[in-house]
């Protein structure tokens, strides 16, 4: 869960809610088709220890527990608008000459060229 789970989930709302545009990205990682199958497989992973691969019950009962968790904070976190992108416009002064002034626009976690 830890591992492949939550990983992947952070890694698609930051690639759409990015503040900062990054350099160079594997988009591969941030695509939600990928975040979904590596997700499935955790989730897969973690339902086959708890219905199959343990014998005791209380360690059943606690990876069904968290499986049941795990997809109640997804559904909770789709809900809200965890993955919705938005574009980010930020003004600040530059560095090396404070009479200088830079602006950036960031959408979907990429700069994207703007006329100001």
């Amino acid at each position: 869960m830890l591992a492949g789970i939550f990983p992947m989930l952070m890694v698609v709302a930051s690639r759409r809610k990015g503040d900062c545009a990054l350099g160079p990205v594997w988009r591969l990682v941030g695509n939600p088709v990928v975040a979904a199958a590596t997700s499935l497989f955790f989730l897969a992973a973690l339902l086959l220890h708890g219905l199959v691969i343990w014998e005791e019950p209380y360690q059943r009962a606690a990876a069904l527990r968290v499986a049941v968790a795990t997809v109640t904070v997804t559904v909770v976190a789709i809900r809200r608008g965890a993955f919705r992108s938005r574009a980010v416009v930020e003004v600040r002064l530059g560095p090396e000459a404070p009479t200088l002034v830079v602006f950036t626009l960031v959408v979907l976690g990429s700069g994207t060229p703007a006329q100001v």
